[in-house]
C-alpha cells in the first residue's frame, strides 16, 4: 500500500455540471519537490491532481472533485472524446497525474518504483471517482491517455514515446504484460474479477462472490488486492467460470495465479 502526501494549492477550480471520465498522464519535466512548490505558487497558474515520484512518492494537490490545472490548450486534439467536446475545457473532466522526470532524460520512461506505484494510483482514482460520481472509469487505453493527445501541437512529448501505457495498465488490472507460469503448478489459472487500493472494497466484492458460492479469495500483486474466483488446470476451464460470472453481472477474466 501506498501513502498519499495531501498538500493544497489555490490552482484549481469547479467542474461544474461534468465529471471525470478520462486519465491523463503527464511528464513533469522536473523533480518531485520542484513540480510540488511550483504548483502551490498562484503565479504559476498551474496543478495537477497528483503529483508521482521517480521513488514511488504521491502528493495528492487538487481534490478529485475539482478541476486541476494541467491540460492547458485544446490543440488539434487526436483523441477521440476531446475531438467530440472541441471548446470545452479538458479541465472539467480530466484527471491529471504529473510524473517526476525530464523527457530529455527519460523520453517518458518511469522507474520500476514509479511504474508500481502508478498502478496502485490508478486503482485509488476509479475507486474514488466511483465513489464520489457513481460512475467507472474503464483501466484502459482510451481512458488512460496522454497529454499529446489533447494537444499534439505543443506537447508532442508529454508524457514521451517511452512512457509505459501498456504495462501500467495490465498491473492496474492485475494482470502480467509477459506473464511466467510455473510449469509445475497443477492449478496455475484464476479468473480475475477485480483489483483494488482498498482492502474495503476488495473484501466487499470478496463477500459477493463468496454469497454466490464461488471460491473466492484475494492475492497481492505489486500492492494491489487481486479478488479471484477459483484456481484451474486449463485456461479453457477457467473460461467456462469467467462465461458464466459474466452472464451474471460480475466482470472476470482469466489470468495466472
Amino acid at each position: 500500500m501506498y501513502k498519499i502526501v495531501q498538500k493544497s494549492t489555490s490552482n484549481q477550480s469547479s467542474r461544474g455540471s461534468y465529471k471525470p471520465c478520462l486519465i491523463v498522464w503527464h511528464i513533469a519535466d522536473g523533480t518531485y519537490n520542484g513540480t510540488i512548490g511550483w504548483e502551490q505558487n498562484p503565479a504559476s497558474q498551474v496543478s495537477s491532481h497528483f503529483v508521482l515520484g521517480q521513488n514511488g512518492e504521491v502528493t495528492q494537490m487538487v481534490p478529485l472533485d475539482k478541476a486541476a490545472w494541467t491540460q492547458g490548450v485544446v490543440n488539434k486534439p487526436t483523441h477521440p472524446y476531446v475531438k467530440a467536446h472541441n471548446g470545452v475545457n479538458p479541465n472539467l473532466y480530466c484527471v491529471s497525474i504529473e510524473c517526476e522526470g525530464k523527457w530529455s532524460e527519460t523520453h517518458g520512461a518511469l522507474t520500476d518504483k514509479q511504474l508500481q506505484a502508478a498502478a496502485w494510483l490508478t486503482c485509488h482514482i476509479v475507486e474514488e471517482i466511483e465513489r464520489i460520481y457513481g460512475i467507472e472509469i474503464p483501466i484502459d487505453r482510451e481512458h488512460m491517455i496522454g497529454h499529446y493527445e489533447i494537444n499534439p501541437v505543443t506537447r508532442p512529448h508529454c508524457p514521451g514515446e517511452d512512457f509505459p501505457f501498456d504495462r501500467l495498465i495490465a498491473l492496474a488490472r492485475g494482470e502480467d504484460a509477459e506473464p511466467v507460469q510455473d510449469e509445475t503448478a497443477s492449478l496455475p489459472y484464476t479468473v480475475q474479477c477485480g483489483a483494488f487500493a482498498s482492502a474495503d472494497n476488495a473484501n466487499a466484492l470478496k463477500d459477493k462472490l463468496s454469497a454466490r458460492r464461488y471460491y473466492c479469495y484475494l492475492t497481492d500483486h505489486l500492492g494491489t488486492l487481486r479478488v479471484c474466483v477459483g484456481k484451474f488446470a486449463t485456461k479453457e476451464e477457467a473460461a467456462k467460470t469467467a462465461s458464466d460470472l459474466n452472464r451474471k453481472g460480475f466482470a472476470g477474466f482469466v489470468t495466472t495465479i
